[in-house]
């Protein structure tokens, strides 16, 4: 599963998706690649917001879930979907940006980069 590193530090640190103290949720076994590249010792907040972010593996073990866990990606996936707000990564030409923000403002939208 894709993600962007701005979506990613805010799962990591949303308190409603690590349950209990810290350490009660947990999760194991995970691959992290940023932008590509493999990442042995993944820390969400020295990836850069705007990276795109391939999880792949990883179980999820805590107080609230089943006693053999649940896949990181499918943790990951509900907690997107209980979010009342969506983060898009935008590419567009040099010449458009100031109209793609406009429209992006004129929404409702936030421009977050």
């Amino acid at each position: 599963m894709k993600i962007t590193g701005a979506q990613l530090l805010a799962f990591m640190n949303d308190k409603a998706a690590w349950p209990g103290e810290d350490g009660d949720t947990w999760y194991e076994d995970a691959l992290f690649a940023v932008n590509g590249v493999e990442v042995e010792d993944y820390d969400p907040e020295q990836v850069p917001s705007d990276s795109i972010v391939s999880v792949t593996g990883g179980v999820v073990f805590g107080p609230e879930l089943p006693s053999d866990g649940v896949s990181l990606e499918t943790h990951l996936r509900r907690w997107i979907k209980r979010q009342n707000t969506v983060m898009l990564l935008v590419e567009c030409s040099q010449q458009k940006v100031d109209e793609v923000k406009a429209a992006i403002k004129a929404a409702g939208g936030k421009i977050v980069l």
